[in-house]
C-alpha cells in the first residue's frame, strides 16, 4: 500500500467571516483624526510640526481625505488584547467594522503616508502632478473658467454680521 499524495484544498476567503480572534487589537492602538487638505504654507508647516513628534503620522486616505494619526494604546485595552469595557464601549468603537481592519481588508490603506518631516519635504519637492496620490488630469479636457456670479461681484463670504448683512444673500 502506498500513500496517496497530499493535495492542498482550495479555500475561498470570501466565505470567511472576519473576527477579532487572534488579533492584537490594531484598532485600539491609534487615533486618527481628519484634517483639512493642506493648501496654504501655514498648513504645510503645521503638518511638518506634527511629524516632528514621536508616534505621529500624517496620511492621505483612499477616500482622498487627510488624516493625522497618533499611535497610542487605548487605556481600556487589556493584556489579552480585549476591551475591558466592551459592554459600555464608545459608539465609535461599536460602529467599527471588522472587515475594514488592516488584518482583513484588501487594497491600500492610504494613498500616501508620512512618518517624518523629511519624507513630507521630499513629497513637497516633487511637482504636484507627480506626487503620490495626485489626481491625474484627463488628457484633452479643456478647463473653462466658471461664470461670474449673477450679481457682478465675487461671493467670498466677506459680508457678515459685522456689516449688517446676512452672509447667505
Amino acid at each position: 500500500m502506498h500513500d496517496a499524495p497530499i493535495r492542498a484544498l482550495p479555500i475561498s476567503l470570501g466565505k470567511i467571516t472576519p473576527t477579532c480572534d487572534g488579533c492584537i487589537a490594531h484598532c485600539c492602538r491609534y487615533v486618527a483624526v481628519e484634517i483639512e487638505r493642506p493648501r496654504a504654507n501655514w498648513q504645510l508647516d503645521q503638518i511638518r510640526w506634527l511629524l516632528l513628534h514621536e508616534n505621529v503620522s500624517v496620511y492621505l486616505g483612499t477616500d482622498r481625505k487627510w488624516y493625522v494619526e497618533f499611535r497610542t494604546k487605548c487605556r481600556e485595552l487589556g493584556d489579552d488584547h480585549r476591551c475591558n469595557i466592551y459592554a459600555a464601549r464608545p459608539d465609535l468603537c461599536a460602529a467599527y467594522e471588522v472587515k475594514t481592519c488592516p488584518r482583513w481588508a484588501t487594497g491600500a490603506a492610504h494613498l500616501v503616508r508620512f512618518e517624518s518631516d523629511r519624507a513630507f519635504a521630499e513629497y513637497l519637492a516633487l511637482p504636484p502632478a507627480e506626487r503620490p496620490g495626485a489626481r491625474r488630469r484627463k488628457v484633452g479636457k479643456v478647463s473653462r473658467p466658471s461664470p461670474r456670479p449673477a450679481r457682478g461681484r465675487a461671493r467670498s463670504g466677506g459680508a457678515g454680521p459685522k456689516r449688517g448683512r446676512s452672509p447667505r444673500r
